[in-house]
């Protein structure tokens, strides 16, 4: 299930892409896992009619909160990222980047001279290295769980045709897992399950006819693969569906050539490369994050465990502020644009 953008010529989509293109064609296009933020309803959009691309934000207490990179060809990032500033670094306290990749980073440090904070991992899974393979404690618990869920008789397909029962059935999924959402959370969009369908695959686990679990991916660019979107698994589904749910959908990404799937950026557990910070400011960046790990559990170690089963590679990723000040108030408004809520 590709986006229409793919079979384009590249003169084309940069003709069209501020004209007839959507956010989430810009995504398919040009976007990195942070990029799905891009689809809530609260996020921004600017762009420029002359520049390809567009950079998706929130405007929060006077600063401006940015998700990922900019969206546009590479050649294209600096003018793209200028205009940007100049439309808002003068009537704003700050212009901060949340998630943004590592090259994006780099790119900022040199030639804008911004400060940066290493502040998570993006956790980067080959679909085509099957992590249930080998030895090892980890491959081998994935693979107890895998074949727990199979012994009780779940079966994984992908959602391809339109069927009113099974959206129904999977819309229920989706609304009884956000009503049974416990604890703290932090989110980049809102659960949206059917909306820009082109650009996302679907994966349901089923049991005895009846659907018990949901897998969404979103299509990105750069590099082009899948971000997983949602993973709506109920706690009374069998142990293991989860698991069975990701090495299943995988196995057909493999199969079509894909070597890309990106499950997100997850907060580290404590703050790591820093630049362009005065002593007293990168004190306050500590000890806020310090904070803020424990009101929103960023070491939950029972999150840590489930994804390591799948081992994961990780990409550094980064807060970048345009200007070399973080207070109270630009930390509330980096919660307040990831829809924290305890």
């Amino acid at each position: 299930m590709l986006s229409k953008t793919t079979t384009l010529t590249q003169e084309k989509q940069l003709s069209m892409c501020n004209e007839q293109y959507s956010v989430a064609d810009c995504i398919t296009l040009w976007g990195n896992s942070a990029s799905i933020a891009l689809l809530d309803p609260a996020c921004k959009i600017f762009s420029k009619p002359t520049i390809p691309g567009i950079i998706g934000y929130r405007r929060e207490s006077n600063n401006i909160i940015v998700f990922g990179d900019p969206l546009c060809p590479p050649e294209h990032i600096a003018d793209l990222t200028a205009a940007f500033h100049a439309e808002f670094e003068k009537s704003v306290k700050n212009i901060i980047y949340v998630a943004a990749s590592e090259r994006f980073t780099n790119w900022s440090l040199q030639k804008l001279n911004k400060a940066a904070i290493s502040f998570g991992h993006e956790l980067i899974i080959d679909p085509s290295h099957d992590p249930r393979i080998g030895p090892g404690e980890k491959a081998a618990l994935l693979r107890r769980k895998c074949n727990q869920a199979a012994r009780q008789g779940v079966q994984i397909f992908e959602y391809i045709e339109y069927n009113a029962e099974q959206e129904k059935m999977i819309e229920a999924i989706g609304q009884s897992w956000i009503k049974n959402r416990k604890g703290p959370q932090i989110y980049l969009q809102h659960v949206a399950i059917f909306a820009d369908r082109e650009h996302k695959r679907y994966f349901y686990a089923q049991q005895d006819g009846v659907i018990i679990g949901v897998l969404i991916l979103n299509a990105i660019g750069i590099p082009k693969g899948w971000v997983l979107s949602f993973s709506m698994v109920p706690d009374t589904a069998p142990k293991g569906t989860s698991e069975l749910l990701l090495v299943c959908a995988f196995e057909l990404l493999a199969k079509q050539g894909c070597s890309f799937f990106s499950i997100g950026s997850v907060p580290s557990n404590e703050l790591n490369r820093i630049e362009g910070l005065g002593y007293l400011t990168t004190w306050f960046a500590r000890h806020a994050y310090g904070v803020s790990k424990k009101i929103f559990n960023f070491g939950d170690e029972e999150r840590q465990r489930y994804w390591k089963k799948f081992r994961p590679k990780k990409e550094s990723t980064y807060l970048i502020f345009c200007k070399p000040k973080i207070g109270v108030g630009s930390v509330l408004s980096i919660m307040r644009a990831l829809n924290a809520s305890v």
